[in-house]
């Protein structure tokens, strides 16, 4: 409206057309604004992690911002931030979290926000803080799960209700491999990654599962089970031949090593495959990560060798010896 004559008006409407309403107006008044206060016309997000995120903008003329973050979409109790320049990173955040950010420019008070909304990544997790997956409805921990190429088509995803079924009163994730003559021969392109693992020594530990296949066809599906590395290197560490009954399974981690220097262990991860002209479903459920020498394994002839004035020596028999 720049060089243009311009009337203000102010409408009042009832949805009730029985009802007589009433507007009080006062204080009006028209301010200037700064030449280089155009507004925010969007912002996004760069990259989320664990305990932070980074977010940009795009803004007419000045970058000073007032950012607010919640995790109430209506802002309620909202953090109020200030950034100068975008990009800009949020700290203290928490992990596996939903959050609403919105920003406008310091210059314009009264100004419109531009939101969105991002979710923070998930921490690694100890094979105690996991304990044991069942897909159940409600489990956050679900969520760190990713997803390899799915019934939708390639790329990655978290793990979303599409990716459970039901059977039998039991949740069960469901890694789908389609019939795909552009695949190779067993179409090793379908995978379930689970959530990052922070783990001292894995060769003491065992993976354990249940699974089964439902066939579409040819009724024939293998699951590799194997380690996943930070640089994304996959090493299979066994291979199973599924069967239409549900099936408790055990993977040891005692031999395996990372191969590439400077990389290191990750998470593990299935993988489906059949013939490239089969389509096939592996279904898994009951899923943990536990010593190899179990937990529960009680020492015996337990006995002090020696106190000190601020120590003891402590000896004892059994396999849960040195856990």
């Amino acid at each position: 409206y720049e060089g243009k004559n311009v009337k203000l008006a102010f409408y009042a409407y009832s949805a009730d057309v029985y009802t007589w309403t009433s507007l009080h107006i006062g204080n009006v008044k028209l301010d200037a604004v700064p030449a280089d206060c155009g507004g925010v016309s969007s912002i996004s997000l760069r990259r989320a992690y664990d305990r932070s995120a980074t977010v940009e903008w795009e803004a007419q003329g000045n970058q000073n911002m007032n950012v607010e973050i919640s995790t109430d979409p209506t802002f309620l109790l909202a953090r109020q931030l200030t950034a100068s320049a975008t990009p800009f990173t949020i700290t203290g955040l928490q992990p596996n979290t939903l959050y609403y950010v919105r920003a406008r420019q310091a210059c314009d008070s009264e100004g419109d926000w531009a939101s969105m909304s991002f979710r923070t990544a998930c921490s690694a997790v100890t094979p105690q803080e996991l304990g044991l997956v069942t897909f159940a409805e409600g489990d956050v921990s679900v969520r760190c799960w990713e997803m390899n190429v799915d019934r939708v088509g390639t790329g990655s995803t978290v793990i979303t209700p599409a990716h459970v079924v039901t059977e039998s009163g039991h949740n069960l994730l469901e890694i789908y491999k389609p019939a795909n003559g552009d695949n190779d021969k067993y179409g090793n392109d379908y995978d379930a990654v689970m959530p990052d693992l922070t783990i001292d020594d894995i060769n003491d530990y065992q993976l354990i599962f249940h699974a089964k296949t439902r066939s579409v066809s040819h009724n024939i599906a293998y699951l590799t089970v194997g380690a996943y590395t930070e640089y994304g290197i996959y090493t299979a560490l066994d291979s199973i031949r599924l069967t239409n009954r549900m099936t408790e399974y055990r993977v040891s981690l005692a031999n395996y090593h990372v191969q590439t220097a400077g990389d290191s262990f990750r998470s593990m991860m299935f993988r489906i495959a059949a013939p490239a002209d089969s389509a096939n479903v592996a279904l898994l459920d009951s899923i943990s990560i536990r010593l190899l020498v179990s937990e529960c394994d009680a020492p015996t002839a337990l006995k002090v060798d020696s106190v000190g004035m601020a120590a003891v020596k402590l000896s004892w028999q059994g396999d849960a010896a040195g856990k």
